[in-house]
């Protein structure tokens, strides 16, 4: 018989559980083929399409700090940058970003970032 209030299986009643949730993007630039550039740095940011009606055109507009910072400063930055790949012919890059999206991207109906 089972006491009101709890489960008839009692091993799990003592487990506490937490849960998150988190709008994330994981982004990790690897290689550039065929770059006749050298010493390459790829910059990363987040941005926002919005609608300009004196121009009559989307404009991307950066959004709020929102790229997970690994080096000294702020914990989150609106811009990062990957180290240099110094004199390759084929830059090879080993950084990876962690971008906080929203929860909701957009307004109804224009989700675009």
């Amino acid at each position: 018989e089972a006491t009101p209030g709890r489960s008839r299986s009692s091993r799990h009643d003592h487990v506490v559980t937490h849960t998150s949730f988190c709008n994330e993007l994981i982004c990790q630039p690897t290689i550039l083929r065929r770059c006749p550039k050298k010493n390459i740095v790829i910059k990363i940011e987040l941005r926002e399409i919005q609608w300009s009606e004196s121009l009559k055109v989307d404009i991307a507009v950066p959004v709020e700090s929102s790229i997970h910072n690994t080096r000294r400063g702020p914990w989150l930055v609106r811009e990062a940058f990957t180290s240099c790949a110094l004199g390759a012919s084929e830059p090879q890059f080993l950084d990876e970003f962690k971008i906080k999206l929203p929860l909701i991207l957009g307004a109804s109906g224009h989700e675009k970032i």
